[in-house]
């Protein structure tokens, strides 16, 4: 996957990448497998469930349910909050 640098002139944001993906829908392979990201959290659940006493999840949907959560949480943070700190310190910029 390349990045694509988008303006540069008078009107555009210079510097502002944006991903490009490849024009044939294949999923592009940053050497990391598929379903890592599940697998990890489940694992960290798996690990605070036996390592703590004020965490208990009981049944395969309560399991399912709270891995898919976390996982979908930790995603979307990932994306939203690099904009907001972005927007942050190019707010704070002196002479702005």
């Amino acid at each position: 996957m390349g990045v694509r640098r988008r303006g540069g002139g008078l009107h555009g944001r210079a510097g502002a990448a944006v991903p490009v993906l490849p024009e044939d829908g294949h999923q592009v392979r940053l050497g990391v497998p598929r379903g890592i990201g599940l697998v990890s959290t489940f694992v960290a659940l798996l690990l605070a469930s036996l390592l703590s006493n004020g965490l208990s999840i009981s049944g395969i949907g309560s399991w399912v349910g709270a891995t898919v959560v976390v996982w979908l949480v930790t995603a979307v943070a990932t994306l939203v909050l690099p904009m907001l700190v972005l927007r942050e310190k190019k707010g704070n910029t002196p002479g702005a």
